[in-house]
């Protein structure tokens, strides 16, 4: 068994706080800002590539997720995860969004909604996983 010199060995704490920078510079440099500017009303593109939770204050603003939304086991739930909006059977997309691909719920949408930001680097990838090319 070879041991490492004392000068190579790592804490765990640094190992930890050495990954989080390497994470850091690398999230920093994967992708370069978009010259292009994105519309997050105009293709709906994230409302078929991504998994949708809403939490229950969601449903507390938008009556319509109790009603439509499948919720969730007790035992499923977590932080901001009461109720599954996509995928869902027989579903292709969010209930929630209409064949003009804007949203029936825009206004009290949930919150994961919300932070989605458009022009992001899950916003190219939810428009790359649906064949559109950038902003059409």
């Amino acid at each position: 068994m070879r041991l490492k010199p004392k000068a190579m060995m790592v804490t765990k704490p640094e190992r930890s706080r050495l990954a989080n920078k390497a994470l850091r510079v690398n999230l920093r440099y994967t992708m370069p800002p978009s010259p292009t500017k994105y519309d997050c009303t105009q293709c709906g593109a994230c409302c078929r590539s991504f998994p949708i939770f809403a939490s229950e204050a969601d449903a507390m603003r938008e009556p319509a997720i109790r009603q439509e939304a499948r919720a969730l086991p007790e035992y499923l739930q977590a932080e901001g995860k009461a109720y599954q909006l996509f995928p869902l059977p027989f579903h292709a997309r969010c209930p929630y969004l209409k064949e003009d691909e804007l949203c029936r719920i825009y206004e009290s949408r949930p919150s994961v909604c919300r932070r989605f930001e458009a022009g992001s680097e899950q916003c190219i990838e939810a428009r790359r996983r649906q064949g559109i090319g950038e902003a059409d």
